[in-house]
């Protein structure tokens, strides 16, 4: 009965990462590219170019990209999905800024802190949605270094990560306080794919 039991957890444990690799490989499927406003013909680089998008770009122009703090409204299929604000260098946000997420599967999702190159680079905070939260360190879009993931029903985990994943070994998990509700092994997954995919 054990072994059986053993074995409906590891399929099921493997189903998980299957699915968090499905998933963060349509993430990774974009191709660079530069967004012109049409009112004022400035462009803006995206790190993942579609043609549905649009953008309403305040703020300055130098040579015919944004330069200077600002912010961009980015638009999919004609509505708000992402408003960013910050420093822009050649088109590019660079330094601190803020992300707010209005549409699409992140919907509800905000990140303030430091930008390099366009992604969340160096230190940065991130509120998501669902009512989980992430402060620590990121390295090219993902968490990477000490940071503190505090999930929804009270639990948290501290320590170092690497490529958007905790390290093993190299953090503490703090269980939820007394009183408050866990969630089922499906939300868990949830919210561990979710941390992955950031």
């Amino acid at each position: 009965m054990k072994s059986r039991l053993r074995l409906i957890i590891w399929i099921s444990i493997a189903a998980f990462f299957s699915s968090c690799a499905t998933s963060q490989k349509h993430q990774y499927d974009c191709i660079e590219g530069w967004i012109s406003d049409p009112r004022t013909n400035c462009e803006v680089h995206t790190n993942c170019y579609s043609p549905m998008k649009t953008i309403k770009w305040s703020g300055g122009c130098l040579g015919g990209k944004a330069e200077g703090q600002g912010t961009i409204e980015w638009y999919e299929n004609g509505r708000l999905s992402i408003r960013t604000t910050g420093g822009f260098e050649k088109g590019k946000l660079e330094g601190q800024g803020k992300d707010e997420w209005f549409d699409g599967p992140f919907k509800g999702d905000v990140y303030i802190g430091e930008f390099k190159n366009n992604v969340q680079h160096g230190k940065g905070q991130a509120k998501y949605g669902n009512g989980e939260s992430y402060i620590g360190e990121y390295k090219y879009g993902k968490k990477d270094g000490k940071g503190t993931y505090y999930y929804v029903d009270g639990s948290k985990y501290e320590g170092l990560w690497r490529n958007g994943e905790p390290v093993p070994g190299k953090g503490v998990h703090t269980p939820p306080t007394r009183g408050t509700n866990i969630k089922s092994d499906a939300a868990y997954s949830h919210r561990i794919c979710r941390m992955v995919q950031l």
